[in-house]
């Protein structure tokens, strides 16, 4: 009798051993396939994203901060750009980072508010689509100015009503520049920003200052 109790002591042990293994092996495999594929092929592939860049995350000079499809945007034919159309892109270029810049300062004084958070980054991606218009020619990008102006508003609606004559203004700095003999890609880009500011920007600016809802959030 005691030799057979001892024997099932045994299976039991090997049974309990066994599936311990078996967890074990399991855990082992699963965490495998978890881990980041670190091989050189993995590592190889171009990385995507939209990193800030500048001073404070802002995209000035060479940031290389262009998101997803601002390469497709900026795509064509590369033509030479004339010192009438690279002036012109410079200009468009710092009127994008100094709007992104007050968007930021409104943000520093009155917190992570919309839509200046949703919007902010939209005039990010502005300015890398200038960038690359600049970077894909081979052509140095100019530091971008300082911000001086100041930033002192009392409430989320008072700030988005300055925000809108910041778009009004964007709009008519395109549409002076449009009249331009411009390469493809610089009229698409052109195009794109001043569309964004016109149909998106704008209208979310002026339903916040009337303190009305959007699609950009309160």
């Amino acid at each position: 009798m005691k030799l057979s109790i001892r024997g099932k002591v045994q299976s039991f042990l090997v049974v309990g051993l066994a599936m311990i293994l078996a967890v074990t092996l399991h855990a082992s495999a699963a965490a495998t396939q978890a881990a980041p594929d670190t091989s050189s092929a993995a590592m190889a592939q171009p990385q995507t994203g939209t990193p800030g860049g500048g001073p404070g995350g802002r995209c000035g000079g060479n940031c290389g901060c262009a998101g997803k499809g601002m390469g497709r945007m900026a795509a064509g034919p590369v033509t030479p750009l004339n010192s009438e159309v690279r002036q012109a892109i410079e200009t468009a270029l710092a009127d994008e980072i100094h709007a992104e810049s007050f968007y930021m300062e409104v943000m520093e004084d009155l917190g992570e508010v919309r839509p200046f958070s949703r919007i902010v980054m939209a005039e990010r991606r502005h300015a890398a689509s200038l960038v690359s218009l600049l970077e894909r020619r081979d052509l140095p990008v100019p530091e971008p100015a300082e911000f001086d102006q100041e930033v002192n508003f009392a409430d989320r609606q008072e700030a988005c009503t300055a925000a809108i004559q910041a778009e009004i203004d964007n709009v008519a700095i395109y549409d002076g520049l449009m009249g331009l003999d411009l390469p493809v890609d610089v009229q698409r880009v052109f195009e794109h920003n001043r569309m964004a500011s016109q149909e998106h920007h704008l209208p979310a600016f002026e339903r916040c200052a009337e303190g009305r809802a959007s699609r950009y959030g309160r």
